[in-house]
């Protein structure tokens, strides 16, 4: 089986990728937290306060969870391969133009697709 990787880049203005990790140092910073637990935790306590929150969360770092992209950035442009893996994400949401899950959804879809067969990993986002 062909190694899944894609790229990091340590938070969201970042143009440059910092590397490409392989889906299991992913994995493995997602279940340690890495060295950004308490950033993360530190988002999700202003999440109410819609520009602390954003400010708070444009500090994470992030992947280009399906892809590997160039050097120079995270556009569809740079995009180099694609690794396989289709990523969803769901949260819950406030706003009338957008697909609601109010919290209970949120997390009885996630139980459920926790025991799916075809999951390969799932966990919980910054906003929870």
């Amino acid at each position: 089986m062909e190694i899944q990787k894609m790229s990091l880049f340590n938070h969201f203005s970042q143009k440059e990728k910092t590397s490409d990790i392989t889906f299991e140092d992913y994995c493995q910073l997602i279940r340690t937290g890495g060295t950004h637990l308490t950033s993360v935790l530190d988002a999700r306590s202003v999440i109410d306060d819609a520009e602390a929150y954003k400010q708070a969360k444009s500090k994470l770092p992030l992947v280009t969870a399906s892809c590997v992209t160039s050097d120079s950035g995270k556009t569809k442009s740079d995009i180099l391969s694609l690794n396989g893996l289709i990523v969803i994400d769901i949260d819950v949401k406030k706003g009338e133009n957008e697909i609601l899950f109010d919290k209970d959804e949120n997390e009885a879809f996630f139980n459920l697709m926790k025991n799916d067969s075809f999951i390969q990993a799932i966990h919980k986002t910054v906003s929870g």
